[in-house]
Order: C-alpha cells, then structure tokens, then sequence
C-alpha cells in the first residue's frame, strides 16, 4: 500500500485502488488493464456518495497507449505553481509505453487556510519522441472486465466520467464567452430537469447537477477555454446519459500533434456539496488556485486606448503629462499601450499595412524603443514616473506566427524591457492560440518570464477576440482585459460594464479581472437624449463600478477635467484605504442584474459578521430597495456609510433581521445614477 499525507491531505494507492483526497471530498479510481476508471466521489461533510450501480463503471477514452502495455510510476509532491497558487498536494501518475509517455496529475488543496475546499482537479500531458498527430473520432474500447464488474467504454474524447445514484436530479450549464468585441453577455444559464430516458448535450465551462431532494450537488468544471475557443470541439462539452451518468467531453488534443517537448489536454474539477454553498466555495478554490498579483491587493492603471486616437498621441511629452495627471489622482500604473515600439501594427492610425503577427520577419528591430517619439528612450519616462510614485506598463504581442515559435525571443524582448526600465506590467495582445502547440509555447513564454523576474512581471492578458485561454485554463497568469468599449463608437455604458462584471463575479474572484471606466464627457452628442448615456453619470459613479475589479482608466488624461481629476482623487482615496482587505474577501453579487434601471450591487464578505456592501441605484423611480443578504444568517448587523456621491440628507442605509434571523439591507438614495459603499459589522 502507498500511502501520503499532508496535512488534511492524502493519497492512498494499491493494486487495485487510487484514493485521494482532503477533509471535503475523496475520490477513488479502480485501476484495471491498464487504466485508472473513475469509480466513487464522496461528500465527506455529509458522506453522500457519488456512484451509480455499483457494478457498472465507465471507462474513459485514451487511445494514445495501449493501456494494459504501459509501465506506471506514482510519485506524490507539494507544489504551487512557482509561488501564483497556493500549495496543494499533487498525485502524479507516469505511464510509458515506448517512446511514448502519459502524466496524469490529481491535485487537491488542504484546509488549512480556510474551509475545507471539497474541490479535486486531474490534469493531463502527453509527450513522444516521435511527433504522433491525434484523433479521437471514437471511444476507445472498454478492457475485459474481471468477474463481476461491467465495464463500459465511454464516449469519444471523454475526459472525465461519472456514473450517478438513484435521485431526482436538475442541471445547470454556465457558458462563458470571451470574444468580448462582439459578445457583451458573459455568462449565460441553461437549465432543466433530468429524465431517466433523456439523453443531453451542453456548452459550458461550469456544470451543477443538483439532487434537490437530498440537496447534494456535484459541480463539474471543464478546465479549458471557452466553449467559442476550444480546440477539436464537435459534440458539446457535457455529455449526460439521463440519470446514469456523465461525461466531460474534448480534451482539445483531436487533431493535435504530440512531440517529445509535451501538450497539455483539456482537464477536469469536480466538486460536492450542498447547491447554494458550490458557488461560494469554487470562488475560494478559485483564489487558492490564483493568488493574485504581487502587490497582493488590487491596482489602478490608466491606458490610453480608450480615446481611441490609438498610436498617434504617444510621445514623450504625451506620456509625461500623463504621468502627471495619474500621479494627481494617486493611480498606481500607467501604461502605454502600441506605438511605443518602432514596428507598426495593424492598429495604426498613423500608417496603414501593419501586421498583427510575424513582428520579426516584417522587422528584426520591431519591438525597439519608438526614437522618434521618444528620442531619450523610455528612461526619462520611467524616472519620472517612479519620481511621482508611478509603475510604468507596455502594450507587448506576442508573435503568434508559426504556432509562437519566437517564444524565446518574446521572453528576451520582456525580459530586456524588464531589466532596463523595471516594466512589470504587460498587457498581451493579439494572441491567437490556433492549436496545441501554439498553447504549449505560449504557456512556456509565460511561464519563463515569471522565473526570470521571480514573479515581478505580470501579465494582463486580452480576451476580447481570437482563441486565448479564458477563464479557467491555466488560470494562475494574471490578470484578464475584460472588454474594449469606446464612446467614440457608442459601445459603453457603465450599466453594461457593471452587469458583466456582476455576473462574473458570481463564480469567479473579482480581482481576476480588468474593467474599464471611460472619460463620459467624450462624444456625448453621439448618445443623444439616452438617460444611460455615460454622460449622465457622474465620473466616480463609473469608478465605483469597477473599483472592485482592477480599475483601468481606459482614457487620456489629459482630456479629464479639473472638476473630474478632484472628483476622482476623493473615491480613489477612499478605495485606496480598503482595497486590500477587498482584495482578501469574497465579493459576490446581490439585488438584481443591472440593465440600467435596477438597484444592485455588491457584498464584500472579509469575515463572519464583517464586510461591505457597494450599492448602486440606476436610473429608477424607485429610491428606496431592500437588499437580501448572503451567510448572514444569525448575525445582528449595524451598517455604516463610508462614502458616496450623495450628500447624508440624501441617503441611508440599514440592516434589519427577520424573525428567522435573516439580515437585509434597506438602501434610500434619493437620486437616479447613485452609489453608496457600506460597512456591515455585528452589533455590540
């Protein structure tokens, strides 16, 4: 018997079983001819377990070995992804047939900085000496059961299976979409009840089935891009064979080619619990998977773009008197975005026939410093920056020609503007992850240059277009650019931005994401008399809806007025003296969806009985709403007001308990398009 522990932590291993597990959650694999079957997942809290009949076990496609030819080796280690997670126990299993190998992973996170996390992730790589390409147009055969076991061959590409109890079941499918240029709603549900005889295919990244009489829930969660940006996809990502079983389909490898330097497969998460708690705890387990950036709280950065005059204001003098404005709000980076460098993309205003990829062979000096706008470098810009307490960022696309075969002279191109000008945060652009591949070598570019810098350098990656990583694969690498919006082209609108980030937040830790406020005195007149025109707000409103994420001032400085650089100066304050304890908490969403018209917000949960709310009351003829509060239950609560844009005649706040002792939070903010940031504390 193999047998390791660490702290709540375990993996126990013979010749016929492989268990790992945690306080929360076990899982068991038979292993038979070859292969790891998955057999039980059990909810330790509760000690429901997962597992149809108990005879019948699906057997997961692998046509790469043959199995039952294989060598295996089990090795168990404690990692954490080089310092961006936190560390967690890893089972890693080695097959090799030949000249080919396998290495599973199976990952699990200890309780001991938190709750229990009832969460299990497996991970696959394949390697071979000599290059293979990948198809998986059908399922593998089972292997021949031993005596009194059926073993039942999966469907194609399955990476994942499991067989369900007896039970009266709903699903849910959360489809996520990135390609944000063209998609402005970010998570969409579908739902419905099981039937015994119904076969049911879904898109999605994250799945619930949900046994609603004995409330237990499993969450499944695809680890892969989103379902637009997938490789190898044919048939939907959640195969669900009535009441019997179900499987996660696409390992994103159909098509690929296989060499001794490695490819990731789509992988797997699967978690127990009861269903109005999973969303809670896969936030947690989100951030102990993603710990954030360095400065362990989240920043503000201004970005030029979003005026929209693109790469032709960019110059020396431009980004001083940038800098100068930033330093008087207090933000902390300020970041040039293309049109530093002498190559000219695709995206310039000034000359026409840039490329948007094969930087170097259109010019071996692309990624220089811009001499005519910046005769002195970027030195001068850098020290004057840092003279106002300023960190200067740069726009960088990596070359995805070639399946990225410049990853190493994309790592040098960093790594110089790094060591030279202390450039720590890149925002990567243009990425186009056409296949395995690419994907291999820009995770390796990624990768190199967190070890270089010994993660000073962080990464804010663009998924508003092309095929890119998404939400939740090798989601360890900074942060994500949510969306471009411009009012040059009527495409923001604070209401708007404010929903996808209140989706988001849902599942996801805020904190993970870039979003935008705009200069809303620009193009005004392009609106017209629209009452959400970002005109009509006032310019914290639209701070306040993103402060909660990492603010990007997505504008010009220097177009933002007197009033608005005071104005924005106080909330920045303000923001600046809890962002880290925001930063620390779990922030969910709560009243209803913004569309504009709606009371919403935000609930800050840093501990029992301790947090914050960020309330917003759109345009609206309604100024009073009553907010139903989350895990509250029991606590008596004093709420107090720490800032708004209302003066206190205009506004109140307060929580009231109900006889089952559930709190709620009565908001009065007597004018259309305003905020408040509350503080909730228990009662002395």
């Amino acid at each position: 018997m193999f047998k390791k522990e660490w702290k709540d932590c375990y993996v126990l291993c013979d010749d016929q079983r492989l268990t790992i597990g945690n306080a929360a959650i076990e899982r068991c694999y038979l292993i038979h001819g070859g292969q790891f079957i998955p057999a039980a997942i059990l909810n330790k809290k509760t000690g429901h377990t997962w597992q149809g009949n108990q005879k019948d076990y699906i057997v997961p496609s692998n046509s790469f070995l043959h199995a039952a030819e294989a060598t295996m080796d089990l090795a168990v280690t404690i990692e954490d992804h080089d310092g961006l997670s936190h560390s967690f126990m890893k089972a890693t299993i080695t097959m090799v047939q030949g000249d080919r190998h396998i290495i599973w992973d199976l990952m699990v996170f200890p309780s001991s900085e938190g709750p229990a996390l009832p969460f299990i992730t497996s991970n696959i790589r394949l390697f071979a000496a000599t290059p293979v390409t990948l198809t998986f147009l059908e399922p593998s055969s089972a292997p021949t059961a031993p005596e009194g076991l059926h073993l039942i061959p999966s469907d194609a590409d399955c990476i994942d299976c499991i067989s369900l109890p007896d039970g009266h079941y709903k699903f849910e499918a959360v489809r996520l979409y990135d390609r944000t240029d063209t998609h402005d709603t970010l998570v969409k549900i579908d739902s419905q009840m099981l039937y015994k005889n119904e076969p049911y295919q879904a898109d999605g990244n994250l799945f619930f089935i949900h046994d609603y009489v004995r409330d237990e829930a499993l969450m499944l969660v695809k680890e892969a891009p989103t379902h637009m940006a997938s490789l190898g996809r044919s048939t939907g990502d959640l195969h669900i064979d009535g009441k019997k079983s179900v499987q996660m389909i696409g390992s994103g490898l159909d098509g690929a080619v296989v060499d001794s330097e490695g490819i990731f497969s789509y992988s797997s998460t699967v978690g127990v619990g009861a269903r109005q708690e999973l969303d809670g705890l896969y936030l947690d387990f989100y951030r102990q998977q993603y710990k954030g950036e360095s400065c362990r709280h989240t920043f503000t950065m201004s970005n030029t773009w979003g005026d929209q005059s693109q790469d032709s204001a960019i110059c020396h003098d431009f980004m001083m008197r940038e800098i100068e404005i930033a330093a008087s709000i207090d933000l902390d980076i300020v970041q040039i975005d293309d049109g530093w460098q002498k190559g000219i993309t695709a995206n310039s205003k000034l000359v026409k026939g840039g490329v948007w990829e094969g930087y170097y062979a259109n010019d071996p000096n692309f990624w220089d410093i811009n001499e005519a706008k910046f005769p002195q470098g970027l030195a001068p810009i850098v020290d004057y920056a840092a003279s106002k307490g300023i960190t200067m960022g740069l726009w960088f696309s990596p070359d995805s020609s070639r399946d990225f075969a410049n990853w190493k002279r994309d790592v040098e191109t960093l790594r110089h503007l790094y060591e030279q000008y202390n450039i720590r945060y890149f925002k990567l652009d243009g990425v186009k992850l056409r296949n395995k591949t690419c994907e291999r070598n820009y995770l390796r570019f990624l990768e190199e240059l967190h070890a270089i810098s010994h993660g000073q350098i962080s990464f804010n990656q663009d998924i508003t277009a092309e095929i890119r990583l998404g939400y939740v694969y090798h989601k360890q690498y900074g942060t994500l650019f949510a969306e471009n919006r411009y009012t040059g082209s009527t495409s923001y609108y604070p209401h708007n931005t404010l929903k996808n980030l209140w989706h988001l937040s849902e599942y996801f830790p805020v904190t993970r994401f870039q979003f935008e406020l705009l200069n809303n005195r620009r193009n005004a007149d392009q609106y017209g008399d629209d009452p959400l025109a970002p005109s009509q707000y006032s310019i914290d409103y639209e701070f306040a809806t993103v402060m909660l994420a990492n603010p990007l001032f997505w504008m010009e400085m220097r177009n933002l007025t007197p009033d608005d650089i005071t104005t924005l100066r106080s909330i920045v304050s303000v923001y600046k003296q809890y962002r880290q304890e925001f930063f620390q908490a779990r922030i969910r969403p709560i009243g209803q969806m913004p569309d504009g018209v709606s009371f919403t917000g935000f609930q800050i949960e840093c501990g029992p009985g301790h947090g914050y709310l960020l309330c917003f009351r759109e345009f609206t003829a309604n100024s009073h709403y009553t907010y139903a509060l989350r895990d509250l239950q029991g606590h008596c609560l004093k709420a107090t007001v720490l800032y708004s844009g209302l003066s206190e005649s205009n506004r109140s706040a307060s929580i009231q308990t109900d006889d089952d002792g559930m709190p709620s939070l009565t908001v009065t903010m007597k004018q259309p398009r305003s905020y408040m940031l509350i503080q909730y504390q228990d009662a002395e």
